[in-house]
This record gives C-alpha cells, sequence and structure tokens, in this order.
C-alpha cells in the first residue's frame, strides 16, 4: 500500500488541504492519505490554536465522502509536541509494508532541514514536496535545503523508491 500522510495544525481545515491531499494521491499513485491534525505544533505558535480534538472533528466532516482520504488522531492521543519522526515511527509500526510518503508544502520544505531527527523522517518515508499555489515563485526542488539536496528529482520524472519528487498541483 501507498500511503501518503499530511500532517498539520489545519486550524482551520479548508479546501486547499483537500485538494492538496487529493492532488498530490492522484499525481503520485497514493492508495490512501493520512490527514494527522498535530497535537502541539513544533515550529509554530500556539497561542489561540483551537482544540485539538475540535480540529479532528472538523477535518473528519471535510474529509467525509473523499474515499481517499482518512483522519488520524494520533498525534492528538500521544500529546505533547508533535513530531513528524515520531509519527512516521508510529505509522510505519502499525502498517508493516506500506510504502510511506510525507506530503510537504514547499514553503514547510525548505526549512525542513530544521526538523528533529531528519534523518529517521527520510528513512521511514519517501518526501513529496507539494507545489502549493500561492505559495511564492520560488522551486522547493533550487531551494532544497543541503541535507535534502540530491533526494529530489525534477518534476516529471518516474519515482523510484525511495526517491523524493516535487509535484507541481497547479493544473
Amino acid at each position: 500500500m501507498k500511503l501518503g500522510i499530511l500532517g498539520g495544525t489545519f486550524d482551520p481545515v479548508h479546501n486547499g488541504h483537500l485538494a492538496l491531499a487529493e492532488a498530490a494521491a492522484r499525481r503520485a499513485a497514493l492508495d490512501r492519505v493520512l490527514l494527522v491534525p498535530c497535537a502541539r505544533p513544533p515550529h509554530k505558535d500556539r497561542t489561540g490554536l483551537t482544540d485539538g480534538y475540535q480540529r479532528y472533528a472538523m477535518l473528519a466532516l471535510a474529509a467525509d465522502g473523499s474515499p481517499g482520504l482518512a483522519v488520524s488522531p494520533l498525534e492528538l492521543l500521544r500529546g505533547g509536541i508533535s513530531f513528524t519522526a515520531e509519527t512516521l515511527g508510529e505509522i510505519s509500526a502499525e502498517r508493516p509494508g506500506a510504502d510511506l510518503f510525507l506530503l510537504v508544502g514547499s514553503d514547510s520544505f525548505v526549512e525542513m532541514e530544521t526538523w528533529r531527527d531528519l534523518d529517521r523522517i527520510l528513512a521511514l518515508a519517501a518526501v513529496l514536496v507539494l507545489h502549493r499555489l500561492g505559495a511564492g515563485a520560488r522551486d522547493p526542488v533550487d531551494a532544497a535545503p543541503a541535507a535534502l539536496k540530491g533526494r529530489i528529482l525534477p518534476p516529471g520524472e518516474a519515482l523510484p523508491a525511495p526517491a523524493r519528487q516535487a509535484l507541481p498541483l497547479a493544473a
């Protein structure tokens, strides 16, 4: 199974989140995309953040009717600061044999070098960089942090596991 994982605060969830997940699923031939609302984001101000279970409920309602999307309370159940490496480790243990694909917006990708346990993240999942409309003209392939150089294929090339590919989602 090819499983995409899209995490975030989803505060509030909006059509752009769902469109991004569905477009990534189509472009990368993913069987399912797991939407994972974080408990406490490590890189964002948490002041005024809506309760996690309320965000989970809103996300579940928004994703209802999209057969390729599922919502997981994994990070909310774990509590504390949500770190991607821990989440991917738990998902990998729960779904042995699944090919994991971490969906990352181009805006977050350029900061990924600062993420905790980046080597573990890259060992557990292929990273699919999603070009968000309106996120700026900077190409994440050109702007990749040093630790990620050589792990991204230009758009349009094949996606051999565990290679990384930037997915242009404007279309």
